[in-house]
């Protein structure tokens, strides 16, 4: 159980106190604007590196769990890498949403994610 469950049970909790639905936004993976927060930190960042107006690179996501890491960057258009040490099973059926790459550990998600960014520059 993860970030998830614990919201889940937050809200069931709240519910049962109060009598009705927790109304606050609640942000993380995979909301889209968790994502898009984290776009606009690395453009800030390549700004103080380069200068204003530098565009920003592919994007890649490294994770194990297709409903929250893979879903997130789905969601923000980025690439996403899921790895296969961790929440997901692969005995458990192909994972939903469908990642861009699956690879056994996070040194092949980074191996692949360089690969592909090197083979452009050919």
């Amino acid at each position: 159980m993860g970030q998830g469950a614990f919201k889940e049970a937050f809200q069931a909790v709240y519910k049962a106190l109060t009598g009705s639905i927790y109304p606050y936004v609640q942000y993380g993976k995979p909301t889209r604007a968790t994502y898009k927060f984290a776009e606009s930190v690395l453009t800030d960042r390549l700004e103080e590196i380069y200068g204003i107006g530098h565009p920003l690179p592919n994007v890649y996501m490294v994770g194990d769990n297709p409903q929250s890491d893979i879903a997130g960057a789905v969601a923000a258009d980025w690439y996403s890498i899921l790895v296969q040490t961790g929440v997901f099973d692969p005995q458990q059926g192909p994972p939903s949403p469908r990642p861009t790459h699956v690879v056994d550990d996070v040194e092949a998600a980074v191996k692949w994610a360089i690969g592909r960014e090197l083979a452009k520059e050919l």
